[in-house]
């Protein structure tokens, strides 16, 4: 399979995340040995998701670290201090979300917490938003689309063969039928 540089970076994040069938992730490992600037792309791909990575590590470092476990006297408020990033990104009931409220209003650490969760929060949109911002094009659906569009038309050829000869046999019918009539009329 012979995928330009194009498309071989639309399809580097899923090469990253394991998510291509083997014989694309082929295609991609060979063409990134062979292309020094596609190269550099993944690479500095791999170093996004490290930074991820390390954000994601720093952000559970922060709620662990700034909360100290010893200062909670309740079961339900250690399950509230777990629920902070549930109640950062929406995701809390209700009933959950305001228990969440009046905790963190109570406890200066959780809301230091809250903060940096938010602020982290900010930073990584910020990234994203900078990111999204500098592709022109999103190649990444069009070449898998097209990767699929490929592979049904190489199982559907058959299906197209036996189609053919059958509009072949019912054309050479249509004229014999027409022969037979006009030479009856005659």
């Amino acid at each position: 399979m012979n995928l330009s540089c194009t498309q071989i970076c639309s399809l580097l994040s899923f090469y990253i995340n394991n998510k291509l069938n083997s014989q694309i992730k082929e295609t991609v490992e060979d063409h990134i040995e062979n292309c020094p600037v596609c190269r550099e792309k993944y690479q500095a791909l791999l170093q996004i998701k490290l930074q991820f990575v390390q954000a994601k590590e720093y952000l559970d470092g922060i709620e662990s670290a700034t909360i100290n476990i010893d200062s909670i006297n309740q079961e339900e408020d250690y399950v509230l201090v777990q629920n902070l990033s549930a109640y950062s990104d929406n995701e809390l009931s209700d009933e959950d979300s305001l228990k969440v409220k009046k905790f963190v209003i109570k406890n200066l650490n959780a809301r230091q917490s809250l903060s940096d969760i938010y602020e982290l929060r900010n930073l990584l949109k910020k990234s994203f938003v900078k990111y999204e911002s500098q592709i022109k094009d999103d190649y990444s659906k069009n070449v898998l689309n097209k990767l699929v569009i490929e592979d049904e038309i190489k199982r559907d050829s058959s299906s197209l063969k036996v189609a053919s000869i059958l509009i072949l046999l019912l054309t050479s019918f249509t004229i014999g039928v027409i022969y037979l009539l006009t030479n009856l009329l005659v």
